[in-house]
Formats: C-alpha cells, sequence, structure tokens
C-alpha cells in the first residue's frame, strides 16, 4: 500500500521525481538483466487491469497485462521470463516504490527500422487458464466449492487465497466439468456463485475471488484539479433490487429475491444468474441466493470515463472512487478498468462502463414518446416473437388484428401528441408478481392508449389474450384454448389442455404420439404404405 506522502505526490508535478524500473528473472530466480530504468532502456510502460469483461463483472477472470516499449533490444531472451515492474518517486533522502505487477514475458517484437522493442506479458494467472480443467477431487467424501476453488489453483500452478469466501460451504456432489470445459470456465463458475470477480494477487502471489468495495467513504478521491478529462454521470447502474438464480429448464424452479420498495421507486433493475453448473436444485440455490443478495442488494454506480495525468499506481480494480466535477458536485463510481503508462510520466486511463444503462431523464417524456421506448423494450426482450409466429402458426388471425390495432394505437397517439403535451408521467415495463407467475403488465402504455381511445384501449388489451409472459415463458394462444405453445431459454413446447404432448429441444423434435399420413423419411431412407396396407423400406433413389 503507497504512502500518504506517495498519494499526495501523485495529485501534482506530472514529470517530477517520478521513477520506473523492471526486472528481469530466469527460471531459478537469479536476476538475468541489469534492472531496467527509464534512464536506460525504458521508453514506456503500460499495465492494463480490470474487472469487467463482455458486459460483465459477477464471475470474471481477468488477466493482467504489460507492455514494455525498450529502446534497443534486450541482450538475453525474453520470452517466458519473469519480469517485475514498479514505479516510485524520488523523494530527495530517499525512493518509494509500488509494485506494478510480476508478468511472463509472451512476445517480442524487435523493430526493424527504428530502435524499439516491445515487449508483452501477462500474470500468472495466464498460462494455464484456457487449458481443459481435469478434476483431482475424490467425491466419495464431502466436497464444497472452496474445495473446487484449490483444485483448480493447483492445476494452474498458483495458490488459492483462502478457502473461506462466500458460499465456499456449498456442497459438489460429484464433478459437474466433464467436457472439456476451461479452467476459466471453472473459475468463473465458482466466481458467480461466490458472487466475486478472479484476480491474481502478485503481492501475495495468490488467486484471489474479489468483490467491489463496500467501504462508506471512498478509497480515492479526485477533485478537478487532480484530472484532465472526465467523461461520464449521464447514466447509472442500478440500485440492484432483484436478484434471480434461474433454471432454464425449468423457469418455475428459479429462486427470487426482490427489494419491491426499491423497485417501485426505481424500475427493476434485475441481476441474472444462469446456466450454473453446481447450483442444479432448489436447495441448493436456496443456500446461495441470500449470501449474494447480500453483496449485491443496492449496488449503484454511474459510468465513467477518466483521464488524469497525475496517474494513480496505488488504485487497484474494485477501489470505490468520487469524482468531483466542481466542488459540491460528486459522482460515486468503481474502478472497472485501469490503464497505467509510465513514460517519466505517470498517467491513468479508468473506466466503469454500465452494465446496464438506464438513461438518466429528469423530465417526463411525451405520450408517443413513451409508447415508442416501450415497444423498443418489447423488441429487444422478446424479439422471437415475430419468428415464432411465422415458424410454428400458433397465433391465430386474432392475435395479427390484435398486433395491428396496437400499431394502429400508437400511431393515433402520435397524431394526437399536441394535445396530450401536459401528460406528465414516466413509463415503465413492470414485473407484477401473483400467486402462480409473473406477468407482464404494460400498465402506463395501457393508461396512455385509455387517454386517446377506450376502443382502441380494448384492441391492446385483446394482445394480451394471447401472447403471456408466465414465470420467464412465453406462453401463445388464447387464453383458455386447449392448445398452447411455450417458448423458454431451452425449448418449444406444445400442450393440449397443459399436457406436453411435443416440444423441440436442442436440434432435436420430442413428440409423445405420432400419426404419420404418407411417408417418413429417415436420411437416405423411407417408410412407404402400400396399395394392398404393408409397409415399405426402401432407400430414396
Amino acid at each position: 500500500m503507497a504512502s500518504t506522502n506517495f498519494i499526495n505526490k501523485c495529485k501534482q508535478g506530472a514529470y517530477c521525481d517520478r521513477l520506473g524500473e523492471v526486472d528481469v528473472y530466469d527460471d531459478a530466480g537469479s536476476q538475468v538483466e541489469e534492472t531496467l530504468t527509464q534512464s536506460d532502456k525504458v521508453q514506456q510502460v503500460v499495465v492494463k487491469d480490470g474487472c469487467y469483461d463482455n458486459g460483465n463483472i459477477l464471475g470474471t477472470v481477468f488477466c493482467k497485462s504489460i507492455d514494455i516499449d525498450l529502446v534497443n533490444a534486450l541482450d538475453t531472451d525474453i520470452i517466458n521470463r519473469k519480469m517485475v515492474a514498479r514505479v516510485g518517486i524520488d523523494f530527495g533522502q530517499t525512493d518509494e516504490f509500488v509494485l506494478l505487477g510480476k508478468y511472463f514475458a509472451s512476445d517480442s517484437n524487435d523493430g526493424q527500422t527504428t530502435n524499439l522493442s516491445t515487449i508483452t506479458g501477462f500474470d500468472s494467472l495466464k498460462a494455464n487458464l484456457d487449458t481443459p480443467y481435469v478434476s483431482t477431487i475424490d467425491y466419495s467424501g464431502s466436497v464444497t466449492l472452496a474445495d473446487l476453488f484449490a483444485d483448480v489453483c493447483n492445476q494452474l500452478n498458483l495458490n488459492a487465497d483462502s478457502s473461506t469466501f462466500t458460499n465456499s460451504t456449498i456442497p459438489i456432489t460429484d464433478n459437474p466439468f466433464t467436457n472439456n470445459e476451461t479452467c476459466r470456465f471453472v473459475l468463473q463458475t465458482i466466481g458467480k456463485i461466490a458472487c466475486c470477480f478472479v484476480i491474481y494477487d502478485e503481492v501475495n502471489d495468490y488467486v484471489t475471488l474479489k468483490w467491489l468495495s463496500t467501504n462508506s467513504s471512498p478509497d480515492y478521491t479526485f477533485q478537478p484539479s487532480d484530472y484532465s478529462n472526465f467523461d461520464g454521470g449521464k447514466k447509472v447502474y442500478g440500485p440492484i433490487n432483484s436478484l434471480v438464480i434461474k433454471n432454464s429448464e425449468v423457469d418455475s424452479a428459479s429462486i427470487y429475491r426482490n427489494d419491491d420498495e426499491s423497485i417501485a421507486q426505481n424500475g427493476l433493475h434485475q441481476l441474472v444468474i444462469s446456466e450454473d453448473y453446481i447450483l442444479y436444485d432448489d436447495s441448493l440455490r436456496n443456500q446461495a441466493i441470500d449470501n449474494i443478495w447480500a453483496k449485491v442488494h443496492g449496488l449503484t454506480y454511474v459510468d465513467c470515463e477518466l483521464t488524469s495525468y497525475y496517474g494513480k499506481p496505488f488504485l487497484n480494480v474494485g477501489d470505490k472512487i468520487r469524482i468531483y466535477t466542481d466542488a459540491n458536485t460528486y459522482y460515486d463510481t468503481y474502478v472497472l478498468t485501469h490503464e497505467f503508462t509510465y513514460d517519466g510520466a505517470f498517467t491513468s486511463v479508468i473506466k466503469a462502463p454500465v452494465i446496464s444503462e438506464q438513461e438518466v431523464v429528469n423530465t417526463p417524456p411525451t405520450i408517443s414518446e413513451a409508447i415508442r421506448r416501450t415497444e423498443l423494450i418489447v423488441n429487444k426482450q422478446e424479439g422471437t416473437i415475430t419468428s415464432l409466429v411465422s415458424e410454428t402458426e400458433i397465433i391465430s388471425g386474432q392475435s395479427q388484428t390484435a398486433l395491428n390495432t396496437a400499431t394502429a394505437a400508437n400511431n393515433l397517439a402520435n397524431n394526437t401528441n399536441a394535445d396530450l403535451q401536459d401528460y406528465k408521467t414516466t413509463v415503465s415495463t413492470q414485473f407484477q408478481q401473483t400467486s402462480s407467475s409473473f406477468e407482464m403488465q404494460f400498465n402506463s402504455v395501457t393508461d396512455l392508449i385509455n387517454q386517446v381511445s377506450d376502443t382502441e384501449s380494448e384492441h391492446y388489451d385483446e394482445l394480451h389474450k394471447y401472447i403471456r409472459f408466465v414465470n420467464g415463458v412465453i406462453v401463445l394462444g388464447e387464453e383458455g384454448n386447449q392448445l398452447t405453445a411455450e417458448l423458454s431459454n431451452t425449448k418449444l413446447s406444445f400442450k393440449q389442455n397443459g399436457t406436453e404432448i411435443a416440444y423441440v429441444s436442442n436440434n432435436k423434435l420430442y413428440i409423445t404420439d405420432a400419426e404419420i399420413l404418407t411417408n417418413v423419411i429417415i436420411g437416405n431412407f423411407e417408410f412407404v404404405p402400400r396399395n394392398n396396407g404393408s409397409l415399405s423400406f426402401r432407400k430414396v433413389s
């Protein structure tokens, strides 16, 4: 941890007394080059760190990387050598350094037309991360998530931080990873259940499960004089007020935790954990969900992209930061990605992308804009409805009429927009929990259409008779009708009087009873009925 003097010095004098060093070691741990410095060969050092990957924080596995630009190539082969990078400040009588990381060189590019060469390296987590995981656990005894964490770290030739973490005691009765899943995938699975992201701690030399800072006060505060550019504060993530551990095979088995008061006040901000290899039944999901809910409930941060020419090498991924834009206005967010550069000076580029964008709107939308926004949400979340209708032809002509009249209602709303400018409301798509299901109610849109025309409202309600959202499943067909179709994340099911008679899943059609009227073709062969009542089996010409 950097001293207070070091931190304060990083708020001023961008090029004043900054130091940088890189040591290179062989397999035996002996230094093979003299310490590389900025005054010697080091032109620039860029370190990239983070916990945000593909729109996620929970369960991400991020390998820290380094790029070192050197004047002239090194005298020894650098590939697979261990490199230790540090930056510091000269205080006159003493120097103070902070560790930028320990890396293994993976690539070296010697300049062909210049005297510059670039070395790229990654931390120790990277080496075997994408190799298939091979379990060495004896599942005949008592095995927990902590044992799995220790086993996969052992395969990476690294130590596990601890055997005690969120949900570390979740039991595992058999090896769930038998299809060449990588060590990265196993760590991602553990990270989701532990409500953490996974990083390598180079100071303590172990793999650790970490979460965003829970400090009530920020770990570091940026004043306007402390950065050169700030772009953010326009989008908000959270507050998280709903958590789902989802069973994609049986949606009714999904487990929920909701903050109804927050949902009513802020709208639904839901975190979903799905496709989990370990939490495969109700008992395990119930055992895990409250511990995860305790960590994510209420989580909020704003988007951020901040550039500071007084770089902050002491900031860690997950740290909470406060950014003042003037004397009285500030935003709280987290260090989700950090690119630090040393080139004689310190520079930091810190980003906090929002996982799920929520536009901060202070004024209510017009009626036409409100309807348009809700249509966009429905299209984005349930875009498969259109293709499902065309493929299965389950929706009746009456449903199509309802769709057309809903569109007409939208056009009518646009035409009467000038008369309804004083209508002050916001539109939200709400999920209302009933005794047996979650139904998506288009309450605000219905209210708006009622303002336009009672007749149009009746047509819009007609649409809801034919398309319903029950326990995360899209149900198609008129309410009370004996024949319906249900679309979930994993299958398309056909039901008659509530009984499943056929379904499509994993590129296969399953049907309880089938009556073939003419012939059946299987590959290059077919079954064909003959005029005398017998059945022929022949090769298709």
